[in-house]
């Protein structure tokens, strides 16, 4: 376990962070991989390697920040309804219609009022609960031939 901190906090290992730091900041302020390579004296191609590494760090530590600003901002909400609470229990309109707006962005961030998710099979067997599959679309367009060929043969509206 001590290699594995070591490894991970190296000398080479931090500089390496520090240059693709560098490198995804000099991308958000518009530079081309080219340019970036340039300025930090390296090829194009490894420029464009730092950055997308960087990226790949800053993609992995989104959600975990978005739990936790969203635990704060719970929190921050729960505050303010407990000092308005005793407000509001004794009728003072304004404190409850306060009390109702923070209810309803406490519903928004946990997403308590999304819709319900709709059962999307079809009649017959198709299933686009996960998307569209080849599956279905095979199923969709065998079916669609069988009824042309029925109007075909018995002529058109009466399938």
């Amino acid at each position: 376990m001590a290699a594995d901190r070591q490894a991970k906090n190296a000398p080479a290992r931090v500089r390496a962070r520090v240059r693709e730091e560098q490198a995804l900041a000099l991308r958000a302020e518009g530079l081309s991989y080219q340019k970036i390579g340039d300025r930090m004296g390296v090829a194009k191609a490894t420029a464009y390697k730092w950055v997308n590494r960087a990226l790949d760090r800053l993609l992995e530590r989104l959600p975990e920040e978005a739990a936790r600003v969203r635990r704060l901002e719970l929190e921050r909400l729960d505050a303010m309804q407990r000092a308005l609470w005793d407000q509001a229990m004794a009728g003072d309109v304004k404190a409850i219609n306060t009390i109702l707006r923070i209810m309803e962005r406490r519903a928004r961030l946990l997403a308590l009022d999304a819709p319900e998710r709709q059962d999307l099979r079809m009649s017959g067997g198709v299933d686009f609960s996960q998307g569209v599959t080849p599956e279905n679309v095979h199923y969709l367009a065998a079916r669609i031939m069988t009824v042309l060929r029925m109007e075909e043969e018995d002529g058109p509206g009466e399938a």
